[in-house]
């Protein structure tokens, strides 16, 4: 039975574009960051700016930077360029591998640097990508170009693909002294990348646009890893789903055993709703809910992360949630709603709801996110903590920031259960929505509060 679970849940993942990443979260992966610069020595860096040229003003914001980031242990840096050598587009080097102590050996290579060639980005993406794949830790690329693609290649299919392949990669790109459709490209790269994208058209701003997205990297990615470590001893319960049986720790609330699989790092789960009849009566089923059986903490953060996909057809509605259920049914839930509008594009909805009697007393909503269509995987976090009968819910899309949504006062709080799934918001009647949702649960962790 478990080997058909298996085949079905393969086929279902491959149909809907998942890439499947197996790994521990919370191991060494955590611990640091791999960043691999990508810098343009094009023919147009040659440019002048502020009484200089754009190359040069780039040789000195880095000089400036790399020494006091060089100092950072978890930073492992690289550095890859393109356009020093010839007018072939092929003109790429990685001039400095990604490890510990490069920043000198970086600042070397930078300063020698003439404007000479071609930009080819999409190749060069490419390439890093390959570099990186290997790699522990959080791939992060910084791309500084003066111009989009001129090699003919889509940098933003390379772009989206690599962060579809669920490595952890977030590229973030600064447009240096761009116009036009050059900015246009090149900020459809970092959203693609799951990065940020920062517009430098000065000296001053290109050394604060450096400075932002190093800090931003320190403080996102590696700020939750100094986190856990810090408190890991505070761990309560944490599960990476490293094996191939869901053991004791777990139940499965309406199970359809050939929509789920697990096997070593990750736990596949295709949800279908449907309505039936059973001792209760008629109900909605949803079915291949996870319920913890371990009883919870008198306080306590939990936070779980998924791989989702986006329907390719026309599809709305589709979530992922965590929630906290007392014996009655009363719950909050924290998670995501996410699918394709229409087929224009994708979107991302944070929430944090309150339901009391079957219904939704209290809903706290983020903004909408637009998502690249490029894009057919996303990597999120939901998190939920309780202190007394407070609960507060915090959401994060990999590579950004924890934003709070907000918090609720829930005063039904005993024999509380965690519980882990995903559904379709209107299966009764809205057409439009997928008729089955996979999503890839890749950790859970529980922390007492303190």
């Amino acid at each position: 039975m478990r080997e058909a679970r298996i085949v079905r849940a393969f086929i279902l993942l491959a149909v809907s574009g998942v890439a499947v990443f197996c790994g521990n979260s919370h191991g060494e992966e955590a611990q640091h960051a791999q960043v691999l610069f990508i810098v343009d020595a094009s023919g147009s860096m040659g440019q002048p700016l502020e009484n200089s040229t754009r190359l040069e003003i780039a040789k000195s914001s880095l000089a400036a930077l790399l020494p006091e980031v060089g100092k950072k242990e978890d930073l492992r840096m690289g550095l890859m360029l393109y356009g020093h050598r010839s007018k072939d587009c092929d003109d790429i080097e990685v001039a400095v591998e990604t490890g510990a102590g490069t920043a000198a050996a970086i600042n070397q290579r930078v300063q020698g640097l003439s404007p000479v060639g071609m930009t080819p980005l999409a190749a060069s993406l490419k390439q890093a990508g390959d570099r990186l794949r290997s790699l522990s830790g959080h791939k992060q690329i910084i791309l500084l170009s003066d111009g989009e693609e001129t090699c003919g290649g889509d940098p933003v299919k390379v772009a989206a693909n690599l962060v579809a392949e669920g490595i952890d990669f977030n590229i973030h790109v600064i447009g240096f002294a761009v116009e036009g459709t050059a900015v246009a490209q090149l900020q459809k790269i970092a959203e693609a990348g799951n990065g940020r994208f920062k517009k430098a058209d000065t000296a001053s701003e290109l050394a604060g646009a450096l400075d932002d997205i190093t800090g931003s990297i320190e403080t996102n990615i590696l700020g939750e890893a100094q986190r856990d470590k810090a408190v890991v001893k505070d761990v309560y319960f944490q599960d990476d789903f490293a094996r191939d049986e869901l053991g004791p720790d777990w139940k499965i609330i309406d199970e359809d055993p050939d929509r789920w699989v697990m096997d070593n790092g990750f736990l596949a789960i295709t949800r279908t709703t449907e309505k039936i009849r059973d001792d209760s009566g008629e109900r909605w089923a949803c079915f291949n809910t996870l319920e913890l059986q371990k009883p919870l903490p008198e306080d306590y953060e939990i936070t779980v992360e998924w791989e989702i996909p986006f329907q390719s057809a026309y599809s709305m509605g589709q979530a992922v949630c965590v929630s906290l259920v007392n014996d009655a049914g009363d719950s909050v839930q924290v998670g995501f709603e996410h699918g394709t509008f229409g087929m224009a594009y994708h979107y991302l909805h944070r929430a944090f709801k309150k339901v009391l009697g079957g219904k939704v007393s209290e809903i706290l909503k983020g903004e909408q996110e637009k998502v690249p269509k490029e894009m057919e995987l996303q990597k999120v976090r939901a998190r939920i903590t309780k202190k007394k009968f407070t609960f507060k819910a915090y959401t994060q899309v990999t590579g950004g920031a924890w934003e709070e949504i907000g918090e609720h006062k829930f005063l039904k709080f005993k024999n509380l259960k965690l519980r882990i799934y995903q559904y379709n918001r209107k299966p009764d009647y809205d057409v439009y929505a997928a008729p089955e949702v996979e999503a890839v649960v890749k950790s859970v962790v529980i922390r007492e509060a303190e």
